[in-house]
């Protein structure tokens, strides 16, 4: 039973990392939705599927690196392979009819534009090419399946282009609202610590009264709670201002 349950933490844990990787997740919508648009057509499934096997796999492994592999770039070279899986299962099986598969090019642009705007601008770069291989050649050198598609490259390239721009504002405006959140909070327990302070020096001073130990104690406080370097308390002597207390 033992040994059941040192089995089973490794395997949970194993899942936890790959559900929470988002291009696991992209790789796995990518695939259940490529098998279903070629399940619905007539070519060569396994065009398609050993790509899709292959592809989900791969994004798998990668999502146990070290912490050192972790940056702007590896993210950015998982959605250009993402890219190159989708553009292959559209036109490497030779059939018009997978064409549509281009459409889940969409996809892999909302995931860049949601990691950064670097990411937004190296993958949108890659779909412009790839469009010319998806839409473009096909169209000027197959004239059976050039009607319309010059026009279906035109618009899917159109709805790219919008669909990161709203991304990409959408999660900025987030990334902002959550940092103005978090400003609040810390502005937050900043005043709390200090309204604390105020009335630790408050009950202090009212059972001690300013004695040099008690000052002494209120110096304390200042000085780890407030912040201050060199806080220093002055008493009134008259017509004299003397020094209670300092740091």
């Amino acid at each position: 039973m033992l040994r059941s349950q040192r089995l089973r933490a490794p395997s949970s844990r194993a899942l936890r990392r790959l559900a929470a990787d988002p291009h696991v997740l992209l790789a796995l919508a990518v695939v259940v939705a490529a098998l279903v648009i070629e399940l619905a057509s007539s070519g060569d499934t396994l065009l398609v599927v050993v790509p899709a096997i292959v592809y989900l796999g791969v994004q798998g492994a990668l999502a146990f690196p070290a912490r050192t592999r972790r940056s702007v770039a590896f993210d950015t070279a998982r959605l250009l392979f993402a890219l190159a899986v989708v553009v292959w299962m559209s036109v490497g099986t030779g059939n018009p009819a997978t064409l549509p598969l281009a459409s889940l090019i969409l996809p892999i642009v909302a995931m860049a534009a949601a990691l950064g705007a670097r990411e937004a601008i190296v993958v949108g770069a890659a779909i412009i090419a790839a469009g010319l291989v998806l839409y473009f050649v096909p169209a000027f050198s197959t004239p059976a399946v050039q009607d319309g598609l010059v026009q279906r490259g035109i618009a899917l390239g159109a709805t790219a282009v919008v669909l990161a721009v709203g991304t990409r504002r959408t999660v900025s405006m987030l990334e902002r609202a959550v940092a103005h959140a978090r400003a609040a909070s810390a502005g937050m327990r900043r005043r709390a610590r200090q309204m604390a302070a105020i009335e630790a020096i408050g009950r202090v001073l009212a059972s001690e009264g300013p004695t040099a130990t008690a000052l002494d104690e209120v110096m304390g406080i200042l000085v780890e709670r407030f912040g201050y370097r060199y806080p220093s308390i002055y008493m009134r002597d008259g017509d004299l201002m003397r020094l209670g207390a300092q740091r």
